[in-house]
């Protein structure tokens, strides 16, 4: 049976399995400079690729706020979120998080992001007189989301790869 995506509409749809549709995707990815690799999937590639970008953004970015009905399916809608000094009204889906959805299912059709990443990367593990001494090999920087999706998303949730950051409201 072919995977249907059904896409968050900013209403809490209880079966929803995407922050994004497929047209909306093909509009994101036109003109885009590596935007074939999209362009060329098939549709059953970019909904499955969709469906998957949207389960990797909910596991993998701890989202401002909390969800505004306990039934729904996905992460968002969020209630409590501030946006660049902005509320995010409670039955709206920020642009930026179906612009990360797109991009990471066009990132996910090129390559398995959730692939075991090589943890045998410490050269010189060492416990000195007062500190503990780490020494790594080569590339240490092994990041879980892609830094491109942590810096469309700033300010709506933090990512593994220390890509975002969190607004709070304070009152006094």
């Amino acid at each position: 049976m072919p995977l249907t995506v059904i896409a968050e509409t900013g209403a809490g749809v209880a079966n929803a399995n995407s922050y994004a549709t497929r047209a909306a995707c093909d509009a994101y990815h036109e003109g885009r400079l590596h935007g074939s690799t999209w362009n060329t999937a098939s549709d059953a590639t970019k909904d499955a690729a969709l469906v998957h970008s949207t389960r990797f953004l909910d596991a993998n970015v701890q989202w401002q706020g909390g969800r505004v009905a306990i039934d729904q399916a996905l992460a968002w809608p969020r209630k409590d979120v501030v946006w660049d000094g902005h509320d995010v009204p409670e039955d709206m889906l920020p642009r930026p998080v179906r612009d990360a959805t797109c991009e990471l299912a066009r990132l996910l059709i090129g390559a398995d992001l959730q692939a075991e990443q090589d943890s045998d990367n410490v050269s010189e593990l060492n416990l000195g007189q007062s500190a503990l001494v780490i020494k790594f090999k080569g590339d240490s920087q092994t990041r879980r989301v892609p830094l491109a999706i942590g810096e469309l998303l700033q300010g709506l949730g933090g990512t593994a790869s220390g890509g975002g950051i969190i607004q709070r409201r304070i009152t006094r």
